[in-house]
């Protein structure tokens, strides 16, 4: 796991997260 903190995945997986819960968001306020 420590071999992923600099590498570009976990770059993604943070921008995925990202926009998953911005989605989750916009489901809750309609």
């Amino acid at each position: 796991a420590e071999g992923f903190g600099s590498g570009p995945s976990n770059l993604q997986n943070k921008l995925q997260h990202l926009e998953s819960s911005k989605k989750q968001n916009k489901q809750i306020n309609k």
